[in-house]
């Protein structure tokens, strides 16, 4: 099966991310589900790159994300492995502090570590969707992956991410625009403790506000990416918000007792609670 794709696909493909995953392999893929992880499964499906997809779950993932992330493995005949995590045992990530991300991120390669031994496959190689942008941006976790030396083939390849979109168009992944989804503890102000249950509906009022955007704008419009902050007050950080769904969007926000909410409008919603705010002015209201 996969001999067929790799005759029609492979030559997209550049030779340097190729050798990078067939001199490592087998591998074992920190998989998210996100465009980066799902691109270098299936680049190494095309290539018949033996690969073994790590997802890790629990109540700082998104739960659609996590569902939709393991329907594509299946589709794609990819075997997958499970990790339920539970980051708030580790003092620093329950604490919320700035280096939380570092701390989960090393938990998650050290569950993945642990799981492949007791699988008795610890010959894999541990490997994470990292590109060549990621590494140009205030990341913590990244010094996690050089800590525990993980093989980052898309950064080695300087592939960034307009790379992966492309490539990933001419090999035929699915969802290309694919936006990032990080982790739910992102959305919560350093040093103010989050909670469960404040995730929870933090992931199901974005999702459900996600659903209300693709159902009420034109079938070939891009979708506005947003992210619902804490900061604690409630804050609605998005990249657009047309002014006729402004109401429908205050009421759901509402419904998940996130009021009243406060509204930015900006082009890049990443890294909101690492930014130096030059304009300290209080925002609208939503």
């Amino acid at each position: 099966m996969y001999a067929s794709i790799g005759e029609n696909m492979r030559e997209y493909i550049p030779n340097q991310l190729v050798g990078i995953l067939a001199r490592n392999e087998p591998l074992a893929l920190a998989y998210s589900g996100g465009l980066d992880s799902r691109f270098l499964a299936y680049v190494c499906k095309i290539c018949q790159i033996d690969v073994l997809l790590m997802l890790g779950t629990g109540y700082n993932f998104s739960q659609t994300d996590t569902m939709a992330a393991k329907e594509w493995a299946e589709k794609e005949k990819l075997k997958l492995v499970e990790i339920d995590l539970d980051p708030f045992r580790i003092k620093a990530i329950r604490m919320n502090k700035r280096d939380r991300c570092y701390h989960c991120k090393r938990e998650i390669f050290k569950r993945i570590q642990k799981t492949l031994q007791k699988m008795g496959q610890d010959q894999r190689v541990i490997c994470d969707g990292t590109n060549y942008d990621d590494l140009k941006i205030f990341r913590p976790g990244q010094k996690a992956i050089n800590d525990l030396n993980i093989l980052t083939p898309l950064a080695q390849s300087l592939l960034s991410k307009n790379d992966i979109r492309r490539i990933g168009a001419e090999i035929g992944l699915s969802d290309i625009k694919q936006k990032p989804s990080p982790c739910l503890l992102t959305r919560v102000a350093y040093n103010l403790l989050p909670q469960k249950a404040d995730l929870n509906k933090i992931d199901r009022c974005e999702n459900e506000l996600k659903e209300f955007f693709k159902t009420n704008l034109p079938e070939n419009a891009d979708l506005p990416d947003l992210r619902l902050r804490l900061t604690p007050e409630p804050l609605l950080q998005i990249t657009d918000l047309p002014g006729n769904l402004r109401s429908k969007v205050r009421q759901i926000i509402t419904e998940y007792g996130f009021t009243p909410c406060q509204l930015l409008i900006e082009e890049n919603v990443s890294g909101f609670f690492d930014k130096i705010r030059e304009d300290p002015a209080p925002l609208p209201l939503l």
